[in-house]
């Protein structure tokens, strides 16, 4: 555990030197994503929101 607080606080200064936000980092979360589906799947991801799992026990539909 030691090593990844040295990992996160290193990736999180060089983040900040850069000016680097947490909203622009999280920005970027679905672009990445669509790449690294591509790179798994060979092909882009369809509509995700027609796809979305039930709710499991103990969770609320969100109708």
């Amino acid at each position: 555990m030691k090593k990844f607080e040295q990992l996160r606080r290193q990736i999180r200064k060089v983040l900040a030197s850069a000016g680097v936000t947490l909203e622009d980092l999280l920005a970027t979360l679905p672009e990445a994503r669509e790449r690294v589906y591509a790179r798994h799947y060979g092909k882009k991801k369809t509509n995700v929101a027609s796809r979305r799992r039930a709710p499991g026990k103990g969770e609320k539909s969100k109708s």
